[in-house]
């Protein structure tokens, strides 16, 4: 049997229990949250957005497209007013991308170049227009024949030298090249390029869209031209250098070409090339 004492200790020993155990509740609490916050200091910061390098890409390739479009409307006399709309897309343009509407500023550069491609056709239709209309020079009377032999006609003189020369047309023909693939223009590549295989085709177009590469420089060297007739030959020296997104730069094409070219109504053109030893 329990004796009076032991029960007393007996209850005694109980409350002291429960007073503990009310304690211990609490000192756990307090560890575990302290444990949360240790655990919340040392937990990683959140990632970073990712970089959108194919927005940078599109951009690129438009931004060029736009610049390019505008340098031939210019070299083509467009009067700068026709200019207005295409330059007016292009800043709004620009502020889209600082704020980084990467591809809604890419739309509105293809849309400038849009403008600039348009007002350089309606500024050659309206000179090609005025030419037409304006008459030409009344020819001089002949003076009278002296003899008879100079009373015989004279054959019109053939052969005759282009208003350029054939090496600098043909080097007009290759800066304006040089021009489109820096650039990354591939729909005039192709002009000036016209008898390309698809496989070349392919080959500068997988190289145009290329997401790693920064920007090209391209340079064409004419080393020697002669003619044959209506087909001009020419040896050409071509150089595309790459410069890479990590900052460097490597050499994509470096070859000694003999090409073919013939002036056609919408200018030079480039009809056959191959490589020739160096």
């Amino acid at each position: 049997m329990v004796e009076a004492a032991d029960f007393a200790r007996l209850r005694l020993g109980l409350a002291l229990s429960t007073a503990l155990g009310a304690g211990a509740v609490l000192v756990i609490l307090r560890d575990r949250l302290e444990s949360v916050m240790a655990v919340d200091s040392l937990a990683p910061a959140p990632p970073s957005p990712p970089v959108d390098t194919r927005g940078d890409s599109i951009l690129l390739v438009t931004r060029g497209a736009a610049e390019y479009a505008r340098e031939h409307a210019v070299a083509a006399t467009v009067p700068p007013a026709a200019l207005a709309a295409g330059d007016s897309l292009r800043t709004v343009a620009e502020s889209l991308a600082a704020q980084g509407n990467k591809l809604d500023a890419a739309l509105l550069l293809q849309r400038a170049a849009s403008f600039y491609s348009s007002a350089e056709s309606s500024n050659q239709a309206a000179q090609a227009a005025q030419a037409q209309a304006t008459p030409g020079p009344v020819p001089a009377p002949a003076p009278p024949p002296t003899n008879a032999a100079s009373s015989r006609p004279t054959r019109p003189a053939t052969g005759a030298s282009p208003a350029v020369p054939d090496s600098q047309a043909i080097a007009q023909f290759y800066a304006e090249l040089e021009k489109a693939v820096e650039s990354r223009q591939l729909s005039e590549v192709q002009r000036l390029l016209p008898n390309m295989s698809d496989g070349e085709a392919r080959d500068w177009r997988d190289f145009f869209v290329d997401e790693d590469i920064q920007s090209l420089d391209a340079t064409y060297t004419v080393q020697h031209v002669t003619r044959q007739g209506e087909v001009v030959f020419a040896r050409v020296r071509e150089e595309v250098v790459v410069h890479w997104g990590n900052g460097k730069s490597s050499k994509k094409r470096d070859d000694i070409l003999w090409t073919q070219l013939t002036n056609g109504p919408r200018g030079w053109r480039q009809i056959r090339a191959g490589k020739a030893p160096k």
